[in-house]
């Protein structure tokens, strides 16, 4: 069997699609010949290539075995690697043996290249191992989804992007366009990441001070594909909106005003009254933004995690969506529900986008949307962020295009909510994305226009908005008191697996402390240890087996679990010795269960407050109030 039909074999098993791709590739009457394969000095195969007067060895011409070898023991340790360049893949081989590793991703830009592998040598090894994952000439989208796998993979600090030799300048535009795109999703992945680490509790405890109103209001699902074929501008709170905030209010009535609660107190000295304002921002300085507002008859829509005083003070309408909250999703299952599901991408901006896209609209107007710090500021005036401006020494600052071709300063945090719209537009093919912020950053997929233009163009008639949204309230039926009693069960039964993951975590903790004392004489107490570290295994699992993601503890467990479970004290160490590594586990478990007791203490607090508005609730109904 030669290696090419051993190697399809192989490839068919491991990815399907790019088994496809390559077969297409190979069927070519015209292939191209700028790589050759041919023999290095010291016998084995190496790449040559050639294009009218310059020939570079891609590969060493001398000794590509030893080159590989040479070349693994060069690069820092580390768990996980971008390798741009597959060669003949002698490197990657190498590789996978080094100390540490964990995962690789082999990013080859050349089809020709693979090919030529596949006819040249047994590629077995790299189709069957489980730490390996290839991209092949990868259009940008899937080559960023395996960017962001291997990227939210353990430890960010703990990974390499490395060019292979030749591959970084003969191939320069695509390794240029390699480190780009994983420092860009490196940064949304912290910032996804540090927003998780740093607001899970808060969610969670949202959650359940609004777990009566996400019940008992009525839920965005019926309104989905109610605006259809209807003008929707999404208003946010970039400072651009300053230049045409003012042409807003002859839109009423002809678009969907869909406002983002950041930017609803700079419309009002315009008498401007948007059709819907939506948030769903947990911290307590979204509260801020609905301060000393009059909006008795504009719908708030809200996610669950929302900060409560805004829904418990909000004196309009209120309706409910799932803005991808794990909590809201669990409460769908648990109770047969359907709230609506909205697709996030970081900012109320993106929630928004994918609301009008839910909503059916068409064209979808973006207003205020900058991204960036357009003539130096980040928001509109009237504002609460009207004053803040650019920090020359900010560090976070990075430059990328302006709607006019020239250079912007913006955050990795704006840039994160930037790619997220780039790709939600590539995705949606049916509807025409308009970009009339009028400044700040090139949203790719839109079309320029003016706001004036939107308007003369797309916004000549009235529409029926007003009515559409009287009708979805009219039509609404509150839930009865077996609903209610329902949720009351599924608290109950949430409480029962807190105070068992509460005992747990106890128990775990005695483990421990016998532990110590059994390795300050650990040449006495061998056989106890042992026992106790099985014993602490079991619990492990026990409590390992809540991120499962059938459970509402998963969701505030993850981001204690990820750094605990991923950081120095989760591996063993070169040359650690038994001693060494049983205090290692030790350092790991304290840290892990001290926290999973707190969590444990604070959920507890939390369904108990939640399960009193429920039971208020229920009297409320019973008593016909």
């Amino acid at each position: 069997m030669s290696y090419l039909t051993k190697n399809l074999k192989e490839l068919e098993k491991y990815d399907t699609q790019l088994h496809s791709r390559i077969q297409r590739y190979l069927n070519q009457k015209n292939l191209s010949t700028k790589f050759f394969v041919c023999k290095a000095r010291n016998g084995d195969l190496t790449i040559k290539y050639t294009a009218e007067t310059l020939e570079k060895y891609v590969l060493s011409s001398y000794n590509p075995l030893q080159e590989a070898e040479r070349w693994v023991e060069n690069q820092k340790i580390c768990s996980k690697y971008i390798i741009f360049g597959l060669g003949l893949g002698y490197h990657i081989r190498r590789l996978l043996i080094k100390e540490g590793v964990d995962k690789i991703l082999v990013v080859e830009p050349s089809m020709e290249i693979f090919a030529l592998a596949l006819v040249n040598v047994d590629l077995e090894w790299l189709f069957t191992n489980d730490n390996l994952i290839l991209s092949i000439e990868d259009k940008p989208k899937v080559l960023n989804q395996k960017i962001y796998r291997i990227v939210t993979t353990g430890l960010m600090s703990n990974m390499e992007i490395i060019g292979f030799n030749s591959y970084s300048t003969l191939f320069l535009d695509e390794y240029y366009q390699l480190e780009k795109a994983t420092n860009e999703l490196i940064s949304t992945y912290l910032v996804n990441f540090n927003t998780m680490k740093k607001f899970s509790k808060t969610w969670a405890e949202n959650y359940f001070c609004n777990l009566c109103y996400a019940v008992k209001s009525p839920k965005i699902i019926d309104l989905f594909k109610k605006f259809s074929g209807i003008p929707i501008i999404i208003i946010a709170a970039g400072p651009s909106l300053s230049k045409n905030v003012h042409l807003l209010k002859a839109l009423k009535g002809k678009a969907v005003l869909l406002c983002v609660g950041t930017a609803y107190k700079a419309l009002k000295p315009y008498g401007i009254k948007p059709d819907f304002i939506v948030s769903f921002d947990g911290a307590p300085i979204n509260y801020q933004h609905f301060q000393g507002i009059v909006a008795d008859d504009i719908p708030l829509l809200f996610d669950a995690q929302i900060y409560p005083q805004i829904v418990q003070k909000y004196p309009g309408p209120l309706i409910v969506m799932n803005a991808e909250n794990v909590f809201i999703g669990m409460l769908e299952s648990g109770l047969n529900l359907k709230f609506g599901q909205i697709k996030i991408g970081g900012s109320v901006a993106n929630v928004s986008f994918d609301i009008a896209l839910k909503f059916d609209g068409n064209p979808i107007i973006f207003v205020g949307q900058d991204l960036a710090y357009t003539e130096g500021k980040t928001h509109a005036a009237g504002t609460i962020y009207e004053e803040d401006r650019l920090n020359d020494t900010d560090s976070d600052v990075v430059f990328v295009d302006d709607i006019y071709g020239k250079k912007v300063a913006t955050t990795r945090g704006w840039l994160a909510f930037l790619r997220w719209f780039e790709d939600r537009i590539d995705e949606t093919s049916d509807k025409i994305i308009i970009d009339a912020t009028e400044g700040g950053a090139r949203i790719k997929g839109t079309v320029i226009m003016t706001l004036q233009e939107v308007l003369d163009t797309y916004c000549t008639q009235k529409q029926p908005i007003a009515e559409i949204i009287d009708s979805f309230f009219n039509s609404y039926i509150e839930p009865d008191v077996d609903l209610y009693r329902k949720v009351v069960d599924l608290l109950n039964n949430l409480a029962l697996e807190v105070e068992g993951m509460e005992k747990d975590s106890k128990r775990a903790h005695n483990l421990i402390e016998e532990l110590e004392i059994h390795l300050q004489h650990y040449h006495l107490y061998q056989k106890e240890i042992k026992r106790d570290l099985r014993k602490l295994d079991k619990v492990d699992q026990k409590i390992m087996d809540l991120q499962d993601g059938k459970t509402f503890v998963q969701a505030i467990l993850q981001p204690l679990f990820l750094p605990i479970i991923h950081g120095p004290d989760s591996k063993a160490q070169p040359n650690e010795t038994e001693e060494e590594a049983h205090s290692r586990i030790i350092r790991l478990s304290t840290r892990l269960y001290s926290g999973i007791n707190y969590i444990a203490q604070i959920l507890e607090e939390m369904i108990k407050k939640s399960r009193k508005d429920i039971e208020k609730e229920i009297e409320r109904i019973e008593g016909g109030v």
